[in-house]
């Protein structure tokens, strides 16, 4: 495995919400303690921004807003709507997962994971 913080990064994103849809919540702190505020991140901004929302160190009004590119607002917003659904707010996921799709960068797996939540949601 690569050493970049960048890799360290997406994985532990990726970890961490599917620990957390496994409602493993121990293994996804471990998750997340790896991950510190001053890593180097050169790619996975993103990741990274969701990484420190979980960690309480970043508000959500500071990463999902109307500055976001069609891939960020993908990743941001499944990201962050998964994050109020494996927390229990079902309403707040699903307006999440709807601005998610209303973006225009479909093949994003972001996008892509919204679409299937709101399938299960109906």
């Amino acid at each position: 495995m690569s050493e970049k913080d960048d890799s360290r990064i997406a994985a532990s994103d990726w970890l961490y919400m599917s620990y957390r849809r496994a409602r493993k919540k121990d293994k996804a702190a471990q998750a997340l303690a790896r991950i510190t505020p001053n890593m180097k991140v050169e790619e996975n901004k993103s990741y990274f921004d969701r990484l420190m929302l979980y960690k309480g160190l970043k508000p959500e009004s500071e990463i999902m807003n109307d500055k976001l590119t069609g891939l960020e607002l993908a990743t941001v917003g499944y990201g962050i709507a998964n994050w109020y659904l494996y927390n229990g707010d079902k309403a707040k996921a699903k307006e999440l997962f709807q601005k998610t799709t209303s973006g225009k960068y479909w093949p994003a797996f972001g996008f892509i994971a919204a679409e299937t939540e709101l399938a299960r949601m109906r």
